[in-house]
């Protein structure tokens, strides 16, 4: 069998589909099937950030409540703890409420026929594409859904508090930024809250690259004074940003983007799923019970692949499926930085 090595011409220069008509004749044509060559091109959204913001809580009913507690109880003296001579000991407690989760069901299927699958050219990879994309558009849902409800409240679905949100004093692409001073209000705000620092910073990749190349006089990259652990900057390579800033965990979601248009042959036009804003959290890491973790998810069932076949018509379904409910738990947890850019 031929191959594109036979036709030497073509791995030297760029030619078109005419020029390669002229070139080899409709005998070459018949004898190169592109899908039987080893390259193929596929872009696809990657990046995404939802395991590593949400912790995953195992429940054991569909819909249920978990214990609220007024934060007065837990920060506030409650009542003199001095004791004098047979006077008797103060008691104090406290006030609960609960809020309610449920764990929505989510999932898709693709189906391979017989016909299907014995027509397949072994280079289309029928089955593993397929299944690749169940997998990737369940990833690119969940994606959108945790960005959906991590983003300003003036955008639907939006859940951290309403007071810790605003916008950068000045666009973090201008010289005459200050993305410090915009972190810091930012940081303060969560901590005079729950009394914890941020310790998770989400920065969409423009937002990040913005932020580690602009110049000017209280641009972070001036503040940064060009070096990082004793790194140049600019020589950072893909991670463009120090690990962490502030003691926040930079987090940037790069390659998470969605099309926006509807239909496959419209004119693409991409969008970060994240936005243009900067996300402070704390996050915290045990996802232990009681703590003030912006987010969990309350997940009934577990992603979780199966297959069946059906016969007349001869289909094998494949489905990815699962039921969780991510819930901003702590909205005074996060703080939005808007319109960054």
């Amino acid at each position: 069998m031929s191959r594109i090595a036979d036709f030497p011409e073509l791995l030297t220069q760029r030619v078109d589909a005419e020029t390669f008509a002229a070139d080899v004749g409709a005998a070459g044509l018949q004898i190169i099937d592109p899908l039987l060559t080893n390259v193929a091109r596929r872009y696809q959204a990657h990046g995404f950030i939802y395991d590593q913001l949400v912790a995953r809580q195992p429940v054991q009913t569909i819909s249920g409540q978990y214990p609220t507690f007024p934060k007065y109880y837990w920060f506030a003296q409650i009542a003199d703890n001095s004791i004098e001579d047979r006077v008797e000991t103060k008691e104090v407690g406290f006030t609960w409420s609960t809020e309610h989760y449920y764990a929505k069901k989510y999932g898709l299927k693709v189906s391979i026929s017989d016909d299907e699958r014995a027509n397949a050219a072994p280079a289309l990879r029928l089955e593993q594409n397929k299944t690749e994309l169940l997998g990737l558009q369940q990833a690119l849902a969940r994606e959108i859904r945790l960005a959906t409800k991590l983003r300003e409240t003036g955008v639907t679905g939006g859940e951290i508090a309403k007071e810790n949100e605003a916008a950068a004093a000045k666009k973090w692409s201008s010289s005459e930024s200050n993305p410090e001073a915009d972190l810091r209000a930012a940081a303060l705000a969560i901590y005079e809250q729950i009394g914890y620092n941020p310790n998770t910073l989400i920065l969409p990749y423009p937002v990040a690259y913005n932020l580690a190349t602009v110049h000017g006089t209280d641009t972070f990259r001036n503040q940064m004074l060009y070096t990082v652990n004793g790194q140049e900057m600019i020589r950072l390579g893909e991670g463009i940003l120090p690990s962490t800033i502030h003691g926040m965990k930079v987090v940037i979601p790069r390659g998470s983007q969605k099309i926006v248009a509807n239909e496959p042959g419209a004119t693409a036009s991409a969008e970060e799923i994240w936005g243009k804003n900067a996300i402070l959290a704390y996050i915290d890491p045990s996802a232990g019970w009681g703590t003030p973790s912006l987010i969990y998810g309350f997940q009934f069932m577990a992603p979780t692949v199966a297959r069946w076949q059906r016969i007349d018509p001869d289909v094998e379904y494949i489905r990815e499926m699962e039921r969780v409910d991510e819930k901003v738990v702590a909205p005074n947890a996060g703080y939005v930085i808007k319109e960054c850019l």
